[in-house]
C-alpha cells in the first residue's frame, strides 16, 4: 500500500485506561507524521493488549471503547507486511522528530 504507516507490533498487556493512553499517543504520532496507524489484531485484537481484568476478555475493541464494529479507523487497522518497513526499538527514540524523510 502507498502512504506512510506506523505499526505497533508488540502487544504487551495492560488495563483499558493505559491502552487508551497508548492509542492517543499513537494517533498523535500518526497525525504528526501523516501516517496510518496499525495495531496487531486491528479492531478484533483487544485480547492481545488487555490484561486479565476479569475472567473473560473480549476480543472486540467495541466492547471497551466507542469503536464501530470492524471500523478500520484510528489505530484499529490490522498490521500488514510492508516491504522495507523499518523497526523502531530504541526506547530513547526522539519521536518529536519526523519518522519519515
Amino acid at each position: 500500500p502507498l502512504g506512510r504507516h506506523i505499526q505497533w507490533t508488540t502487544p504487551n498487556r495492560a488495563g483499558v485506561s493505559d491502552r487508551i493512553g497508548v492509542f492517543h499517543w499513537l494517533m498523535d504520532l500518526g497525525w504528526w507524521n501523516n501516517a496510518t496507524v496499525h495495531i496487531r489484531g486491528g479492531w478484533h485484537g483487544a485480547r492481545r493488549y488487555l490484561g486479565a481484568h476479569s475472567d473473560v476478555v473480549n476480543q472486540d475493541w467495541s466492547r471497551y471503547l466507542s469503536v464501530p464494529h470492524g471500523c478500520g479507523q484510528g489505530p484499529f487497522n490490522e498490521v500488514e507486511d510492508f516491504a522495507g518497513c523499518q523497526e523502531v526499538r530504541d526506547v530513547n527514540t526522539n519521536f518529536s522528530r519526523p519518522l519519515f524523510n
